[in-house]
């Protein structure tokens, strides 16, 4: 049971030669892993490993490396704890075999560590209730500028993977995205936004620092939140607030709205690519210095309400309402849900 069985048909010579010659300590760090996670199949990890392995050396073929054991033995480790893990699937195997063939040269160059982070940027996604999907298909179209992320390039490379995820509903992320895609070169720039002038790119993207809503003719309103006890917070579509929650303050740093529920406190991030709602511990100290946000001027605010009921939104009632950044954010003394409404 704490061992699988290495049946090396039908293999590239390569990869048959690996398993081989390495069989003794592969059996081991399999049986070390299984004594601690019996939910390792040994037959479904073996076959996952064959398939990636395969694209693995391929990509090495592709690249023209030639010493290919350390990224071979990499690639098991890091399937022997990603495998059995709730966030493994055929979808996420299909992406990683994906990578290996968009970005040859980085996976030969980076090996484990391309293959782990890009499964992280996917499954921390996964998390926050997104579909990994969304930014895969923004990775493959940067793959297309053929742009060179190989050694001393290959943090740029990670930065722009993640400032591709923010455009994917990772909202939190905005801050550092926007300074990464302020920094695209050309052929970045004509591989993620095709039908977009440079010179107009970086206008949108200087705009978006200032207005969330940037580009957008008529952004409409939306909720945001919801009542914990229908869902954890790690389900998708699940709600996040105990009790109906507060306004705290503006937390600088990220321009995120902080908020509380009594029981837990929580950034609000929101703007044209999405919303994210992310608990945030802060001490006693911040807490008693915290200062509510100023009110919404009673003329916004009711445009903020007209808006709300145009697109036959739920009304909040006992209303708080604060303006941030081109945005009125309502809460309701009676309501888990946060309203986000954008105006001029």
């Amino acid at each position: 049971m704490g061992s699988i069985d290495m049946n090396t048909k039908a293999l590239a010579p390569e990869l048959e030669e690996f398993l081989r010659s390495n069989r003794d300590e592969l059996n081991q760090l399999y049986r070390l892993e299984w004594l601690q996670n019996r939910n390792l199949d040994g037959a479904a990890f073996l076959q996952s490993f064959e398939s990636l392995a395969t694209s693995y050396l391929n990509a090495n073929h592709m690249a023209g490396s030639a010493d290919r054991k350390p990224g071979l033995m990499g690639l098991y480790r890091m399937l022997l704890l990603a495998q059995p893990s709730r966030s493994w699937s055929s979808r996420m195997e299909k992406l990683l075999e994906s990578a290996l063939k968009l970005y040859p040269a980085v996976a030969s160059d980076q090996g484990q560590l391309f293959l782990s982070r890009i499964y992280n940027a996917a499954h921390s996604l996964s998390q926050h209730g997104l579909d990994p999907q969304r930014w895969w298909l923004l990775m493959k179209k940067l793959a297309e500028a053929n742009v060179d992320y190989t050694g001393e390039n290959s943090n740029r490379f990670y930065r722009l993977a993640a400032a591709l995820s923010y455009l994917a509903g990772m909202i939190h992320l905005r801050s550092s995205a926007l300074i990464e895609l302020q920094n695209m070169n050309e052929e970045e720039a004509k591989a993620i936004f095709p039908r977009v002038q440079p010179t107009e790119l970086r206008t949108w993207i200087s705009q978006l620092e200032r207005n969330p809503w940037a580009g957008l003719s008529s952004p409409e309103p939306f909720m945001t939140g919801g009542y914990q006890g229908f869902s954890s917070f790690d389900t998708p579509g699940g709600g996040i607030f105990l009790r109906p929650p507060e306004f705290l303050r503006v937390e600088e740093e990220s321009q995120a709205i902080l908020l509380t529920d009594s029981h837990r406190n929580y950034l609000l991030f929101a703007d044209r690519f999405g919303s994210q709602i992310i608990p945030r511990p802060i001490t006693d100290e911040e807490q008693k210095e915290s200062e509510r946000p100023a009110a919404v001027p009673e003329d916004l605010l009711k445009v903020a309400l007209k808006s709300i009921k145009k697109y036959a939104l739920p009304e909040p009632s006992g209303i708080s309402a604060i303006l941030h950044r081109k945005t009125v954010i309502c809460l309701s003394e009676d309501s888990h849900f946060v309203w986000v409404v954008p105006v001029h």
